[in-house]
């Protein structure tokens, strides 16, 4: 089946690709001789309207035999009107371009089916305001943004893309707050980060502190107070770090700022509270956990004039650590709560995500509070770990080695208005942002910045088709969008043989008001020839060390 993928995926692109041509040839009133896809002995031809088409044995390519499309090539008076090198430049340019174009449209194609296919999306309802960030004090939990600089938001994505486009720069945020009879507007200054992508570059992208999920009231339980000796209050009424706090006094709780909103309105009374925790239960074959409800009731001690209960925010209380990594060796352990990065004060794991990024290359200084509510400290630098996931894709992961638990309520979504033409555009943006990635790759691989090694031929294609259609049908459209892309761009390079290599021809003609001489486009065609033969000589060596000789 991997075989019957593969040549599925590959006769689909070719016909995509030459399917392009045949159209634009017909527009342009060129008479098609043929149109083969694969080469080597037909398997079956069929001969419509002059035009011969032929599947072959080997399906690693196809071509698009035009009438007078080579100088010499013999062409009766009568059809010499729709012989393709008596067509003017402009004519000729368009056929040979369509092939790489159908081949980068065609991406466009299914990824507008997939957006065609969701009926919503994220709304624009912001869950979750982190402190310490622009939008602090200024945005809050439930409020929904219906504009930002005068360009009206719908849904999460829209926020996104305003806020990322803005970094350093003053943002005109119009929210809906519950409560508010009026639509408010806030200025929010956006926060430079410095992101890297998958190729290392890093680009600055704005953020203000905001997330589309309600963050849950998880809790992380101090052992001990400042000031104090004993067990904190949670710890003697039996709280646990990770439980999740469902209601207080009777009163529900439904996000860490409700329960921060009733720890802060406290003034030494005792607390009911409930609760649920994880009861793991792990079968031979799967891992499974049971959420149990429980209560208590905790009294509040009150130390420096306020009342304190120990119960903290679970997400910065290390649920687990993987040994010989980074955290492990600095001393830390599960239930460890992480305080401070460089003396700076961590608020949550997010911004942590975002510091761990800034600083992947560079020592830094973290300082945690142990469960018996000893604080230490330590000097750590992320340890670097080459992977190679299932599509043979190789990447460099930035390690710690702690891991949060992190629960959380998506933001209601809400229906798509004009799905088609939301669709359209996503698809385009897509499509878009995809190819700048893959001109991106070409060109660090072209500089030296990417090695060649992660350059495949028809070996990783067989390897990667079997994969993605393993994983199901969306999966397989896909890797076939991503691999017509990469058919287009190639056919687009300027080495004779490929379409590129006849623009090229076409570009030259057009300065010089006369086409090239014969024996220049041979030569230069025996050079392009030579160029493919080492790129996939390359490809298949590649190929081979990495199928069949793997460390």
């Amino acid at each position: 089946m991997q075989l019957v993928w593969f040549i599925v995926l590959i006769g689909v692109l070719i016909l995509v690709h030459e399917l392009g041509h045949l159209a634009v040839a017909r527009l342009c009133d060129v008479k098609v001789l043929r149109l083969s896809i694969g080469f080597g002995p037909r398997i079956l031809t069929l001969r419509r309207s002059g035009t011969e088409y032929t599947l072959a044995l080997i399906p690693l390519g196809g071509y698009l035999k035009l009438l007078g499309e080579e100088p010499g090539d013999e062409v009766r008076d009568e059809e010499r009107g729709r012989a393709f090198l008596g067509k003017p430049l402009w004519q000729r340019v368009a056929i040979v371009i369509a092939g790489p174009a159908a081949n980068l449209l065609f991406p466009a194609v299914i990824y507008f089916h997939f957006f065609a296919a969701q009926a919503s999306a994220p709304s624009s309802i912001i869950g979750t305001v982190y402190d310490g960030q622009p939008a602090a004090g200024v945005l809050a939990p439930g409020d929904r943004i219906i504009s930002i600089d005068d360009h009206a938001v719908r849904y999460w994505d829209d926020v996104n893309r305003l806020v990322s486009a803005a970094p350093g720069r003053e943002l005109r945020i119009t929210v809906e707050r519950p409560g508010e009879e009026h639509p408010l507007t806030k200025v929010v200054t956006a926060r430079a980060h410095e992101r890297r992508d998958v190729l290392g570059d890093v680009t600055r992208v704005g953020q203000i502190g905001v997330a589309p999920h309600f963050q849950l009231a998880q809790i992380g339980v101090a052992g001990v107070l400042d000031g104090e000796t004993g067990p904190s209050p949670a710890a003697r009424a039996g709280l646990a770090s990770f439980d999740v706090v469902t209601s207080v006094q009777g009163r529900p709780v439904e996000s860490w700022a409700d329960l921060e909103h009733a720890l802060a309105t406290n003034h030494g009374e005792a607390l009911l509270v409930t609760y649920l925790r994880r009861q793991p239960s792990a079968p031979a074959f799967a891992s499974i956990a049971r959420l149990e409800p429980g209560s208590a009731q905790v009294f509040p001690s009150r130390i420096a004039g306020r009342y304190d209960t120990g119960i903290r925010p679970g997400e910065l209380f290390l649920q687990s650590v993987e040994p010989g990594t980074p955290a492990a060796t600095a001393g830390l352990h599960a239930g460890d709560a992480l305080e401070t990065i460089d003396g700076q004060p961590i608020g949550h794991w997010e911004l942590l995500s975002q510091l761990f990024d800034e600083r992947r290359e560079r020592p830094f200084v973290l300082g945690w509070r142990t469960p018996t509510g000893e604080r230490r400290s330590a000097t750590l630098r992320l340890e670097p770990r080459q992977e190679t996931d299932e599509w043979q894709t190789e990447s460099t992961l930035y390690v710690f080695g702690g891991k949060p638990s992190h629960a959380a309520r998506a933001v209601p979504s809400i229906r798509i208005d004009g799905r088609p033409l939301w669709a359209a555009r996503r698809a385009v943006d897509t499509t878009a942002s995809v190819t700048v990635t893959t001109l991106r790759v070409l060109a660090h691989l072209l500089v030296g910045r990417l090695p060649l090694s992660g350059v495949g031929g028809p070996i990783m294609i067989y390897h990667l088709a079997g994969v993605a259609a393993a994983r199901g049908g969306d999966q397989f459209l896909a890797m076939l969008a991503m691999v017509s892309l990469n058919l287009g761009l190639l056919n687009l390079l300027p080495v004779p043989l490929l379409d590129g290599g006849h623009l090229l021809f076409f570009i030259v003609e057009g300065i010089r008001r006369r086409p090239l001489r014969r024996r220049t486009r041979e030569r230069m065609a025996l050079a392009g020839m030579a160029v493919l033969g080492a790129l996939m000589l390359l490809a298949l060596r590649n190929d081979v060390l990495r199928f069949w000789f793997k460390s």
